[in-house]
């Protein structure tokens, strides 16, 4: 069975099935025919084991993730959340008998500092996403109205914004800056522009906080 050439489509189709989206559900929502995510899920499943799990490496799939669910018009943030917790390995497991997991196969003890480290960031990430989501329901038309590019830290000094920065805050920065285009060159949440502050802008941090994958980016809490 020929491999389908996008592994991003093929990425997608897995996630979307997985969690229960109907065939008709998902080619909507990536454009694609109905026929197509049948193929693709016959060759998830009956393809060559090595090149499944090849597709389905779990950096790339969390890109693929992160990267197109949010932009697709049709993906309910419910299930953009849901799928930020989805693994190659579910994925595996869910469409093929024959597979074992990475970490039987590697018999690597799992980095318990590290796993530690992201949850504490998935956390943080939570409360922000869910603060700056406050700002947006309580101020959205306010900001509107303003000039352009004010800062987050103008927002807390007028009393917009209700939040107080930690270090933890930053170390969640660190790790973003390589991931979200609007904290490329801010140094402190403080410089976020409001004008980038947005619904997509939450749900890809709300995402990212499910995901619990961190490994772009470092700060200085990071395990050694």
């Amino acid at each position: 069975m020929d491999k389908p050439r996008n592994n991003e489509e093929i990425q997608l189709v897995a996630v979307l099935r997985l969690l229960d989206r109907s065939q008709d559900y998902v080619a909507s929502a990536l454009h694609i025919a109905k026929r197509r995510v049948g193929d693709i899920e016959d060759w998830i499943k009956a393809g060559r084991l090595e090149s499944v799990e090849a597709v389905f490496d779990d950096q790339a799939l969390k890109r693929t993730i992160g990267r197109e669910l949010p932009i697709l018009e049709e993906i309910e943030p419910h299930i953009l959340i849901r799928a930020g917790q989805v693994t190659a390995d579910d994925i595996l497991r869910h469409y093929r008998t024959d597979y074992q997991t990475q970490a039987r196969k590697s018999g690597r003890p799992p980095n318990k500092k590290r796993e530690q480290h992201f949850k504490d960031l998935s956390v943080t990430a939570l409360i922000l996403a869910s603060s700056f989501e406050d700002y947006l329901d309580n101020f959205r038309d306010v900001i509107r109205d303003m000039a352009p590019y004010r800062t987050v830290g103008d927002a807390v000094v007028n009393g917009w914004f209700n939040y107080e920065f930690e270090e933890s805050d930053l170390n969640l920065l660190d790790h973003l800056k390589g991931e979200f285009a609007e904290l490329v060159n801010i140094n402190d949440w403080g410089d976020l522009t409001t004008d980038n502050i947005s619904d997509g802008f939450v749900a890809r941090l709300k995402l990212k906080a499910n995901q619990r994958d961190f490994s772009v980016g470092k700060c200085p809490a990071c395990p050694t």
